[in-house]
């Protein structure tokens, strides 16, 4: 009977404990799965990698969320943090791909005037606000299957799958019956 009673209370102590620190929460229904997510430098803030896929040949796309936790004291305003020269400041610039294999780092991409093809004047994180955000960055050669992904601030994402460009096919004319 003690015994019994020892497992059960084990057990029970178990199921409270919840799921292991590494796991990461299941998103709330209205917030996209993540491939992964760490904490970054700022106090309150955390990085949810959602996607890297590839559009062309040229490019691969990143995406991922900001996550204000609903404890901070107060708004995080993006300046700096995530992009080093002043003229990119308020946006996501310095984010990048690295292929391992490769040893090469991939940047983002810039217009003929050198803006950055990223997203730009990121509005302020309220407590508890989430923003999904995006870079585009010059794309490794097409046999690379996996890169790392540099965020400032943030431990590198390892090994992160890059998907596929999504394929569209040319523009087909329905079927139609042509007997007269």
């Amino acid at each position: 009977m003690r015994w019994t009673l020892w497992l059960v209370t084990g057990l029970a102590a178990a199921a409270c404990a919840g799921p292991p620190a590494s796991t990461p929460a299941p998103p709330a229904p209205d917030e996209p799965a993540a491939l992964a997510e760490a904490a970054a430098a700022v106090p309150g803030l955390t990085v949810r990698l959602l996607d890297v896929r590839r559009l062309s040949d040229a490019a691969l796309e990143i995406r991922f969320a900001l996550v204000r936790a609903r404890e901070a004291a107060e708004p995080f305003v993006v300046t700096n943090e995530f992009a080093g020269a002043p003229a990119d400041a308020g946006t996501v610039a310095d984010v990048h791909a690295i292929d391992a294999d490769g040893r090469r780092k991939y940047f983002v991409l810039r217009d003929a005037a050198r803006r950055p093809s990223c997203s730009t004047d990121i509005r302020p994180l309220d407590p508890g606000d989430t923003r999904e955000l995006w870079v585009r960055v010059a794309a490794p050669p097409a046999d690379v299957e996996s890169v790392a992904v540099q965020v400032p601030g943030v431990p590198t994402f390892l090994d992160v799958p890059v998907a596929a460009a999504e394929r569209v096919g040319p523009a087909r004319a329905p079927d139609v019956d042509r007997r007269g």
